[in-house]
C-alpha cells in the first residue's frame, strides 16, 4: 500500500507545483520567453529573405542599366541607318568601324564604370567599383543560371566575339542572344529591347 500512496503523490506534488505561485509564474515565463524567441526566428527569417530578394533586384536593375547605356552608346557612335530592300530601313556598323573598336567597347562593358567613351555608369551607389562581370558573377553566385551566357560572352576571346569580317547582323544577334535582351526588357530601360528597334 506504501507503493500506491508514493505512486499517487509523486503526480500529486507535480501538480501541485504547477498550479503554485512559482510554477504558474516559471511556466508562463517559458511560454512567453520560447514563444518570443520562435516570433524573432521568424522575423529575421522573413527580413533576410526580403533584403535577398532586394538585393537581386537592384542587380539585376544595374545590369539592365548598364547594357542600356552601352547599347545607346553604340547606336550613337559605331550604327547607322541605310536604305535596304523594298525600302526598308537596315541597321549597319557605321564606316570607320573595326573590329577593334567593338572589341574594345565591350571590355569597357564588361569593366567597372567608367566616364570615357563608352560612357557607361553605375545605377546604383554601392555598385561604382563593380565590373559588370562580377555583377554577373554575383547573379549566378545568387542561382540566376540565366547570367552563365552574359558571363561566357565577354570571357571569350575576341573572334568569338565580334565575327570576321566585321558584320553587324551577325554581331547583334550574337549580342542579343548573349545578353537575353528580351529578358531584361522588363525593365522599361531604352535600347534593351532590341538593336533595330
Amino acid at each position: 500500500m506504501s507503493e500506491a500512496g508514493e505512486t499517487e503523490a509523486k503526480p500529486n506534488r507535480l501538480w501541485e507545483f504547477v498550479n503554485s505561485g512559482f510554477g504558474l509564474w516559471l511556466l508562463s515565463t517559458l511560454a512567453v520567453s520560447g514563444g518570443a524567441t520562435v516570433f524573432q526566428i521568424w522575423t529575421d527569417y522573413r527580413d533576410d529573405q526580403a533584403a535577398q530578394v532586394e538585393s537581386l533586384d537592384r542587380l539585376h536593375y544595374e545590369v539592365a542599366g548598364r547594357l542600356s547605356q552601352y547599347l545607346g552608346w553604340l547606336e550613337a557612335n559605331l550604327e547607322i541607318e541605310k536604305p535596304g530592300p523594298n525600302g526598308k530601313v537596315v541597321h549597319d556598323f557605321a564606316p570607320g568601324t573595326t573590329r577593334e573598336k567593338v572589341h574594345e567597347s565591350l571590355e569597357t562593358l564588361a569593366d567597372a564604370p567608367r566616364r570615357n567613351n563608352p560612357r557607361i555608369v553605375e545605377i546604383f551607389p554601392e555598385f561604382r567599383e563593380r565590373s559588370f562581370i562580377s555583377l554577373l558573377g554575383e547573379l549566378i553566385r545568387m542561382g540566376d543560371e540565366d547570367m552563365v551566357k552574359p558571363l561566357r560572352f565577354l570571357l571569350e576571346d575576341e573572334h568569338e566575339k565580334v565575327p570576321d569580317p566585321l558584320d553587324y547582323a551577325t554581331f547583334r544577334k550574337r549580342f542579343s542572344d548573349a545578353m537575353i535582351l528580351e529578358d531584361i526588357d522588363q525593365f522599361g530601360l531604352p535600347f534593351t529591347k532590341c538593336f533595330d528597334c
